[in-house]
């Protein structure tokens, strides 16, 4: 290899470093092969210049070769390596036989000029890291046409499209300096114009910023030239552009564009210390430079740059050039770059006005700026304070900084971007602590012999345990009526407070779902357990009486009116509530989503509008995305597939929702990818991954339904997990799917046949479902497959079988299901006690206003009876304050039922009063439709919603 001699000292030879660019191919679609011309140009040296033919392969052996010789010591040439580009262009080359005649060779010239304008094409690639940490670049790049004539214009696929190999070539003799330039940081500084500048626009002004990058190893810094800002354009984001290669620029090369975009959100991202109106921004009175100069930092000079970025400000300077010249200057406060992992600032400054009466011949912009800013003191302190700049100023016999605004008020100002390539320091990220060690650490810590005196209640240990004890006697030697007593024992003690908040919603739970006296009797343990539980509810609903419920918010309480509405299938009267809701939250998605899941049953269009409404305020929901997706599949199956793949995207551990993307799939036919996704499932499944919380499907809750629950237990097929969820948000064509795959894997399961009977159901296919309820019967008769028997028979007006059916399901464990058996038979003259138990058994346990309601029918029922007994006035008298009571109860549950208003419009004595419940009830509706059936003497209605006219009966009672 040649040896060259170092300019600085011609006794030492050093090898240098080469740089081989290899231009391998040049594709230009739907053109003939071609001979062109290709120039390759680094800085001031030719790379190649050779010509090629196009569409052609060609091996590396064939490829057009240039060398780029460097000397990676001379960090002040490095620079300007890393501020500049790769220029390649082509240009076709034209041979013609020499005409006789001066007319024809002069059209023949001219036409040639013009084809080489219209073809030629250019590009830049930024080959910076070649010399500094990658030894090899392979780059196929899109190449732009010079001109921007719109008749020219052609679709990115059919620009020429050229492969490059770029490879490096270091000598061992440099080690030291590819160490360094290993190291090296880099600074970039994009510039993107200036604003609101009170200067009229004008074609014979011209403007140029100037700034100061750090130049290391020669001098603390040099200064750069941002030349030839432009006027903005039209539709130009000021957030999403290209920047130029001002390098390029300067030679007047318009087509110098980097190839990474600039992006952020939004203007907000810009820090504003000095609060600039960025929502004003003046377009006839800015420039735009939108382009970027770049610096190496080297490792040793990071220090440097570090602290004075913390001394001093950043100088920017804005020329505006005509018959006059005009300054503006700002100082950048740079000081974020100096925070652990901070690597990008993004400043608005605003600019101050310099008065100058230098003109441009007596100045030129780089002396102006040696001028203001000298090369030890650049800037200001980091108070940034504009009189500390007035003083510099003045040193240069330059007037005072003036703040300068336009007419409007809006003042002149900057966008600019200064980004690290790694931060100056990295950030202090604690060191992770694995579960193998926390548990290492307690079984150190519970081996220890030293005893731990405190635990997380503020009780020692030995205290807390004689507490829990005592206040456990004391549990099972008082008596049940002696609350107060019980209450005013443990007041002294941290007991009460602690069993109130942490076990009394536990308590309730457990004497509700286990409360069996025939089981409880036999056992003793047993007995006291459920009665210690007892006792705890007790005392939390004497807690309520004397202190007062806490009251909800409106939102919760018309939330769960609707919701309650909704799951009684009083369709309509639960769409009121949730438009009385968006009323005021507008933006609640989850009530927008709720809304789409009840149009359902009423209108598609408007469950698309609602759900599309949900999604827009929160894109990421997975019941959302998921309900907008079975909507879809039920139109276009195909164009479902993108909701999917959110899903899919965004909760990747999931497996309830990839199982449903994998039911979607095998709907489609695509079996390979619905196994493949059904191997993932098992494979999270079997790593014990933990999944997000899954969303309650119980009474009062979003996905709460009409139906009993289907009994999913442990170790049950996945299938029918995701087929009861589907069914809830009426995905029945999935749900379906998921139904079918269950019965090769499960078998004719009884949560198979409900299930299956569920999805025929829910479509409208009554008959259907009672076929498979009847063979599900024959073989397994659980409660769940009786109450849903019950209610298709009640649909189709065969009351027998209804009553029967309602009958023999044993538990009621929905609302829905316990009021259409009591309307079906309870409520008859000889079932009253069974009535009145089960009424308060379920406004106790899942009070709402149709629970309230039927038990106020119920003391109605019984009152309208005894009325007929002699001497029962006073048992009239009670019973109806148990009327108005539950009225009053089902209005708190409802201010907006009907029905309720109805019952107080009838029972009340109060003249006025009276005349304000009939009006509540018309104004709710009550005079036009009767929603559910609550009246065991009116014709029986539709209970999906359906209105039914009760006129005249209605006016009847009123």
């Amino acid at each position: 290899m040649k040896k060259v001699t170092k300019s600085e000292s011609k006794d030492k030879i050093f090898t240098p470093d080469f740089v081989i660019v290899k231009i391998l191919n040049l594709e230009i679609p739907d053109e003939d092969p071609m001979e062109y011309d290709i120039k390759a140009t680094f800085l001031d040296q030719l790379v190649i210049a050779k010509s090629m033919t196009s569409n052609i392969k060609r091996t590396k052996s064939e490829a057009l070769v240039g060398l780029i010789e460097y000397d990676p010591s001379d960090y002040q040439n490095m620079n300007k390596f890393a501020d500049t580009p790769l220029a390649v262009s082509i240009q076709p080359t034209y041979q013609h036989e020499k005409q006789q005649k001066e007319e024809i060779l002069e059209e023949v010239v001219e036409e040639e000029h013009s084809l080489c304008e219209v073809f030629s094409y250019h590009c830049n690639i930024d080959i910076g890291k070649i010399f500094t940490d990658v030894d090899y670049m392979a780059v196929e790049k899109r190449m732009d046409s010079s001109t921007r004539s719109v008749l020219h214009a052609k679709s990115w696929l059919s620009l020429p499209l050229i492969s490059i190999e770029i490879e490096a070539k270091r000598s061992e003799e440099n080690a030291q300096g590819h160490k360094v330039l290993r190291d090296t940081n880099l600074l970039k500084f994009t510039l993107i114009g200036c604003y609101n500048i009170n200067i009229p626009s004008d074609d014979s002004l011209s403007y140029a910023c100037i700034t100061e990058m750090p130049m290391c190893k020669v001098e603390n810094t040099h200064i750069v030239l941002f030349d030839k800002g432009g006027l903005v354009p039209s539709r130009f984001n000021h957030t999403n552009f290209y920047p130029k290669w001002e390098s390029l620029r300067i030679d007047e090369e318009s087509y110098a564009r980097n190839d990474k975009k600039f992006f952020c959100d939004n203007l907000k991202e810009f820090q504003n210390p000095n609060n600039v109106d960025l929502d004003h921004i003046d377009n006839k009175n800015a420039v735009l430079w939108t382009s970027f100069h770049r610096s190496l930092v080297v490792k040793s000079a990071e220090e440097w740059l570090y602290h004075h970025l913390h001394d001093h400000a950043w100088p920017v300077e804005v020329h505006v050039c005509g018959v006059e010249r005009y300054c503006y200057v700002t100082y950048l406060d740079l000081l974020k770059l100096i925070y652990p992992g901070e690597h990008t600032v993004r400043l608005a400054m605003p600019l101050k006005q310099v008065q100058t009466k230098l003109s441009p011949e007596e100045c030129t912009a780089e002396c102006f700026l040696s001028q203001t800013v000298s090369s030890n003191r650049i800037g200001s302190a980091k108070t940034n304070k504009v009189t500390s700049e007035t003083n510099q100023l003045d040193d240069t016999n330059m007037s005072s900084v003036a703040s300068v605004s336009d007419g409007d008020g809006s003042n002149p100002f900057i966008l600019v971007e200064i980004k690290l390539a790694r931060p100056l320091r990295k950030s202090s990220v604690p060191p992770s602590v694995t579960n193998n060690e926390l548990m290492e650490m307690l079984r150190r810590e519970e081996q220890s012999a030293q005893p731990r005196e405190v635990s997380g209640c503020s009780h020692t240990d030995r205290h807390w345990r004689e507490t829990v004890s005592a206040a456990a006697q004391l549990l099972y030697t008082l008596p049940k009526r002696d609350s107060c007593t019980f209450d005013h024992d443990l007041i002294t003690s941290k007991t009460r407070v602690e069993i109130e908040s942490s076990f009394w919603q536990e308590a309730a739970h457990y004497v509700n779902n286990n409360f069996n006296a025939s089981q409880f009797l036999e056992s003793d343990e047993a007995f006291e357990e459920l009665t210690t539980m007892a006792h705890i509810h007790m005392m939390r609903a004497a807690t309520e009486t004397i202190l007062g419920a806490p009251d909800f918010d409106d939102r919760g309480r018309l939330l769960q009116a609707a919701r309650q509405a909704r799951q009684m299938q009083d369709t309509p009267h639960a769409i009121e509530l949730y438009l009385q809701l968006l009323t005021t939250y507008k933006r609640d998605s989850d009530i927008w989503r709720e809304l789409a899941t009840c149009f359902q049953d009423v209108d598609k269009k408007l469950a698309h509008v609602c759900i599309d409404k949900a999604l827009k305020f929160n894109p990421r929901h997975p019941l959302s995305l998921l309900l907008k997706a079975c909507l879809v599949v039920d139109e276009d199956i195909e164009q479902a597939e993108v909701f999917f793949l959110a899903i899919l995207s965004l909760y990747p551990f999931c497996t309830l929702l990839w199982i449903i993307a994998s039911a979607y799939y095998f709907h489609r036919g695509l079996h390979n990818i619905s196994e493949k996704i059904m191997e993932y499932v098992k494979r999270v499944t079997c790593e014990d991954i933990p999944e997000s919380p899954l969303f309650p499907r119980a009474w009062g809750c979003e996905l709460g339904d009409w139906w009993d629950h289907t009994p999913i237990l442990a170790g049950c097929t996945p299938y029918y997990d995701v087929a009861d969820l589907l069914l809830r948000i009426r995905g029945i064509a999935l749900a379906e799917v998921c139904v079918a795959l269950s019965l090769p894997e499960a078998g004719a399961t009884p949560m198979y046949y409900h299930l299956l009977a569920l999805c025929c159901r829910l479509r409208g296919e009554v008959t259907d479902a009672l076929c498979h309820l009847q063979h599900a019967s024959k073989r397994n008769g659980a409660c769940y497959l009786y109450s849903l028997e019950g209610e298709c028979h009640f649909v189709k007006g065969n009351w027998t079988a209804a009553k029967m059916y309602l009958e023999n399901s044993v538990y009621y464990s929905q609302p829905f299901s316990t009021l259409l058996a009591i309307s079906s038979s309870s409520l008859s003259r000889h079932d009253i006690n069974v009535t009145r138990s089960v009424l308060l058994d379920l406004v106790r346990r899942q009070p709402s206003a149709y629970a309230w309601t039927k038990l106020a029918q119920f003391f109605m029922m019984n009152k309208s009876r005894k009325l007929d007994t002699p001497g029962s006035s006073g048992d009239h008298d009670l019973s109806t304050r148990y009327i108005v009571a539950c009225a009053e109860q089902a209005l708190k549950c409802d201010r907006y039922f009907q029905y309720a208003w109805s019952i107080l419009a009838k029972t009340v004595q109060h003249a006025a009063r009276r005349v304000y419940c009939r009006n509540m009830a018309i104004w709710c509706g009550h005079l036009y439709k009767l929603p559910f059936k609550m009246y065991p003497n009116l014709p029986r209605g539709d209970l999906m919603g359906k209105t039914m006219d009760c006129r005249c009966q209605e006016k009847e009672e009123l």
